[in-house]
């Protein structure tokens, strides 16, 4: 049987693998500023890349988002921890059983599956900022044109909330990290994200999470009390 066979299968339950990619993803990206509480004054550092990605999801800009967030890279760094986790014992329990499967099968490596995914996921996101879902205030009549929307069903559509960005420190190996918090309320859960920031030509992007682990775990922890 096929990895994606049917959609009756891949949307049965909420153990689903690529949702649970789509989360991790989500909790870590998908932002809303609407009521961010003040950062430290500080003026072009690193931490303008979080509030340029506030404005961009505020105003329901995709392309402005996407200047400043490497979809893409990040999606691709999760499928790699995922990846590894998946093959470490103390993790395979708590990875839902069709994730196991994925990995076991090196889905989230092969270069035929992993580029469709990482579109995917990419699409979902650009979705959510252009929708207006991430920022709590819907465009209407905006179309999602995922091949996999279906799948997307069971991933949290609710506003994303900066709550706190902290002061810009450097990482062990020179890599500016900004960390923050994320509150996303449709399901009240809180993330505190470690971004990995980089100057490119015309500013900063995020392009990495250093604390990617500890909400890989997190929000694994969180699926399965979904299920019990």
């Amino acid at each position: 049987m096929s990895l994606f066979s049917t959609r009756r299968d891949a949307a049965r339950s909420r153990s689903l693998a690529f949702p649970t990619v789509l989360r991790v993803l989500i909790a870590v990206i998908a932002l809303c500023g609407l009521a961010a509480a003040p950062s430290p004054a500080l003026s072009a550092d690193a931490s303008d890349c979080i509030r340029a990605m506030v404005r961009a999801v505020d105003n329901a800009d995709q392309k402005a988002f996407e200047k400043r967030v490497d979809i893409s890279g990040v999606t691709g760094q999760i499928f790699d921890e995922l990846q590894t986790m998946g093959r470490m014992e103390q993790y395979q329990a708590k990875m839902p059983p069709l994730m196991n499967l994925l990995i076991s099968q090196g889905a989230l490596e092969s270069p035929m599956i992993r580029p469709l995914l990482v579109s995917e996921v990419r699409n979902f996101v650009l979705y959510g900022v252009g929708s207006g879902s991430f920022a709590g205030k819907k465009v209407e009549n905006y179309q999602n044109d995922s091949m996999l929307a279906p799948l997307f069903n069971m991933v949290s559509m609710g506003r994303k909330e900066i709550r706190r960005i902290d002061r810009p420190m450097m990482g062990e190996n020179g890599q500016w990290i900004v960390p923050f918090s994320v509150l996303d309320h449709e399901n009240g859960n809180t993330y505190r994200v470690l971004a990995q920031v980089a100057m490119v030509s015309d500013g900063w992007r995020m392009v990495g999470i250093s604390n990617l682990r500890a909400l890989i775990e997190q929000i694994l922890l969180e699926a399965q009390a979904e299920t019990v």
